[in-house]
């Protein structure tokens, strides 16, 4: 059974003592739980800088190009921070999925202020994710409405935003779910019968938490096979194909 992690980081962090930190010791837990492939970002694009942090990225990962895709932190002043315009550095880079850490480098993520960027990655098929205790509901619902063709992901999401994650997920095909953090009772089966697995992705959070929480509240969870599948790996290899998978 293919497994794609969408939420990993490597580097330290200055918080939380953390069990691992590097690519390598990255890929031997991806070895340990069977995960084939890991959407990795960078601690030092958080903490330090998103721009040096980004770069410094492709350092942290030679060697491990082939299980552990990057994933950039980016900034909606990205063009007129840096010299090197970040379309052409996505490409470049061959970076496929983005994060946002309005929280962590100071601005909203209303349309108004990130609205090009927002464009810019609708337009190459580019997913985001965004933590769900950096922004809000109504942030949410604004973004999906206005870029209707952006995929927008919600990690680190738990039972305390159900009620609005439920109508995010009613209104807007184009909102998912990473279940790093879903630890609800029955929660991940609702949300397949509600509004099918197809809306939601496998993310371990690590290595801020043990990789095996997540992937074994899925592997034991009441899904058919078809559906573990999708969570696991089809869904987020069909969208970074520009496809929908609903």
């Amino acid at each position: 059974m293919r497994i794609v992690d969408i939420s990993a980081m490597v580097g330290p962090w200055p918080f939380n003592k953390l069990e691992f930190s590097t690519a390598a010791q990255l890929v031997d837990q991806m070895e340990h739980l069977g995960i084939d492939i890991a959407y990795a970002y960078s601690s030092y694009a958080v903490r330090v800088n998103p721009i040096d942090g980004n770069y410094l990225l492709a350092d942290q990962l030679k060697g491990f190009e082939d299980r552990i895709k990057p994933c950039w932190v980016v900034l909606p002043t990205w063009d007129i921070e840096c010299e090197r315009p970040l379309e052409q550095e996505l490409k470049k880079y061959g970076v496929q999925m983005v994060r946002m850490m309005p929280k962590d480098h100071s601005y909203p993520v209303d349309p108004w202020v990130c609205g090009d960027l927002y464009a810019m990655l609708e337009r190459n098929k580019i997913p985001v994710l965004f933590n769900g205790t950096d922004v809000s509901p109504a942030q949410i619902h604004a973004i999906c409405s206005a870029f209707p063709e952006l995929v927008v992901i919600n990690t680190q999401c738990d039972y305390n935003q159900n009620r609005s994650l439920y109508k995010l997920l009613e209104l807007h095909p184009n909102f998912y779910l990473e279940i790093a953090t879903y630890y609800i009772y029955h929660g991940v089966e609702d949300i397949a019968k509600k509004f099918g697995a197809e809306r939601m992705l496998f993310g371990s959070r690590m290595p801020f938490q043990e990789g095996a929480a997540a992937l074994g509240m899925l592997m034991l969870a009441d899904l058919t096979q078809a559906q573990r599948e999708k969570i696991l790996a089809g869904n987020i290899e069909k969208i970074l194909k520009g496809g929908s998978v609903v």
